[in-house]
């Protein structure tokens, strides 16, 4: 079992627990904008707003997210609500996230906040939204790191920034190769699921 984490978002606070298998259970309730304190404006901050279950990742890494409850709210909080919530996957073992409309059905804004946070309906299922995490990023963090350290030891060592062009390039060579990698991996998953993409998840 996972430990109990605490994240937030402008309009959001959300409590989680992400499990070793990939399996999640989130909670979202309202936190008080900055706008809603300077109206003096009472806002219900205890009461859950909406919470998720996210199931373990099938063999292509695919995730059904299961909306247990929720209650009417501005498209603004179900945006941060899932925005916060996608955050947090991302760092995880799941790399596509299907929900089914039918699970909210009748809340418009919900299913407004879904489309916007880059859920896309699948072709042969209009029940079916599924969400693909974004590709991490490696090259402007190796960038930095290789600037850093050439700057560090050219001046420190041999008082010349030339090594700052080394370390770019190692960087650059190293960050690279990385998101390279990370998009052949991808590329490779979407092949070998094929077909399975808009397939209907199966029933508990």
């Amino acid at each position: 079992m996972g430990k109990l984490q605490k994240t937030s978002g402008n309009s959001v606070n959300m409590e989680f627990t992400y499990n070793d298998d990939g399996t999640l259970h989130a909670v979202a309730k309202r936190r008080q904008t900055k706008a809603e304190k300077k109206a003096g404006t009472t806002v219900d901050t205890e009461s859950p707003a909406i919470e998720f279950d996210l199931e373990k990742p099938d063999e292509y890494k695919c995730s059904v997210l299961n909306i247990t409850n929720y209650k009417s709210e501005s498209t603004e909080f179900y945006n941060d609500a899932i925005k916060v919530l996608t955050n947090i996957i991302s760092g995880g073992l799941t790399v596509f996230i299907r929900v089914a409309a039918s699970s909210f059905e009748g809340e418009a804004n919900l299913k407004e906040s879904f489309i916007k946070s880059n859920f896309v309906q699948l072709p042969d299922n209009a029940d079916l939204y599924e969400f693909e995490v974004p590709l991490p990023t490696y090259l402007p963090v190796y960038m930095s790191i290789g600037t850093s350290l050439g700057l560090v030891f050219g001046l420190a060592i041999f008082d010349n920034i030339i090594f700052m062009s080394i370390g770019i390039g190692i960087g650059l060579a190293v960050g690279g190769g990385l998101d390279a990698a990370a998009r052949k991996e991808r590329e490779a998953l979407k092949n070998k699921r094929g077909n399975c993409v808009t397939a209907t998840p199966e029933a508990e």
